[in-house]
């Protein structure tokens, strides 16, 4: 046993003196699997994609099933994503961006822009203290079309703009989960007059929170967005007058969950 032992490891060693022997390769469903499969243990997928990018086939792209950037880390993932062209870009399925929830701080204007590159972003979370297109940057951000992301999840502490953050949930064509929280009363929301979207799109899944004198929620399935939700989880954090915007609109079927909070 010690001397196939020792033969074993000498030839293991003599294999390390010849680099001209071709490398070991995992067949693309083993690869797959540790890809996309262990993105929710850290530790692990780091070890895995450190081996697995020596064994994978050169043609065969590394998958980040899930990444999350906080705050100024956003502004230097946003430079390599742009930068890195396709390589990296459309390698992204699902992105949490957290920006300035403890502060007024305007989002960057390369966001947008990085935004449009991830053309197989499959679920977007965003986390931000204000939402208005003006408070961004001196220029009128244009948001991008998103043609792949199917959820939405929306934590905004202020909405300025609800015009913009109607275009901007328009610009998912096929969403099919939309999760909405506005923790505080939308300034200046009011003054907006409606826009009508041109077409509607179906929601399977629509989560919100709403106030009694938020007329953000009211904005968004009346003012041309023409949500029909086949699911629908309401939060009423103060009178339950404030869903009277159920009774009309396009929603087809619906399981309405009221909760005082």
């Amino acid at each position: 046993m010690c001397e196939r032992s020792s033969h074993v490891n000498s030839s293991i060693a003599g294999m390390d003196h010849h680099p001209s022997l071709p490398s070991p390769r995992l067949p693309t469903e083993i690869c797959d699997h540790i890809l996309d499969h262990l993105w929710n243990d850290r530790k692990t997928l780091k070890v895995c994609s450190l081996v697995t990018r020596e064994w994978l086939p050169t043609t065969r792209k590394h998958l980040f099933s899930f990444v999350r950037i906080i705050d100024l880390r956003l502004v230097t993932f946003a430079e390599m994503i742009m930068h890195s062209e396709d390589a990296l870009a459309l390698c992204i399925r699902k992105l949490l961006m957290v920006w300035g929830l403890n502060e007024e701080v305007p989002i960057p204007t390369s966001i947008p822009r990085m935004l449009a590159s991830l053309g197989r972003l499959e679920k977007l979370t965003l986390y931000v203290s204000t939402w208005d297109d003006c408070y961004f940057s001196t220029e009128t951000i244009t948001w991008p079309v998103l043609p792949m992301v199917k959820a939405l999840d929306l934590s905004i502490g202020t909405v300025k703009d609800v015009i913009s953050l109607q275009r901007f949930i328009c610009a998912c064509p096929s969403l099919s989960s939309l999760m909405l929280w506005i923790t505080s009363q939308s300034d200046g929301s009011h003054t907006h007059s409606p826009t009508v979207i041109s077409r509607s799109i179906l929601i399977d899944i629509f989560h919100c929170r709403v106030r009694e004198s938020d007329p953000v929620l009211g904005w968004l399935l009346q003012g041309g967005l023409k949500l029909r939700a086949r699911r629908l989880a309401i939060i009423a954090s103060e009178d339950l007058a404030s869903v009277n915007f159920l009774k009309t609109g396009d929603t087809q079927s619906y399981c309405a969950h009221l909760v005082n909070v």
